[in-house]
């Protein structure tokens, strides 16, 4: 049989190259690039590029061609890479924030930030560091914490 008719192994995207992660990594744009990392990192990331959410490896972004940007790189904390760093980087609320008003039963700020997101109010390609919304992140983070009021 001729290899013209046999199917290939597709080229997934790029993944991390940070000690043992290997993680796939979130695409992200140019613009969060920018609002992300000092000039020197960015020199190193010439296209956009994806950035590693595991928490515990030190590289922040990469991209496909050996380019790496460490959270060294980062022009402030963010979020997981530093968990004191706002998990909602537009209202500026922390996971400590979401487990505490899990734990409380409070559901306010969460509506805000759904709401927030749902009208586009949020900048989040600027703000977060995937260049995505907080909005999954935050309700997964508040549903393993919630405590409905009167403690049922």
């Amino acid at each position: 049989m001729s290899r013209a008719f046999v199917k290939e192994g597709e080229v997934g995207d790029p993944v991390c190259p940070g000690d043992a992660c290997g993680g796939a990594g979130e695409p992200v744009t140019k613009e969060t690039l920018r609002a992300h990392l000092v000039a020197g990192a960015i020199e190193r990331l010439p296209k956009a590029g994806f950035f590693c959410a595991n928490a515990s490896c030190r590289v922040a972004y990469f991209d496909g061609w050996g380019g790496v940007a460490t959270v060294d790189d980062l022009t402030a904390p963010v979020w997981p890479k530093a968990a004191d760093a706002p998990i909602c980087a537009c209202l500026g609320l922390t996971e400590d924030d979401v487990i505490e008003d899990a734990a409380a039963g409070r559901k306010d700020r969460i509506r805000d930030i759904v709401w927030r997101a749902e009208d586009g109010g949020g900048a989040c390609v600027t703000n977060a560091a995937d260049g995505r919304s907080c909005v999954l992140a935050v309700r997964r983070l508040f549903q393993a914490h919630f405590r409905p009021p009167g403690g049922l």
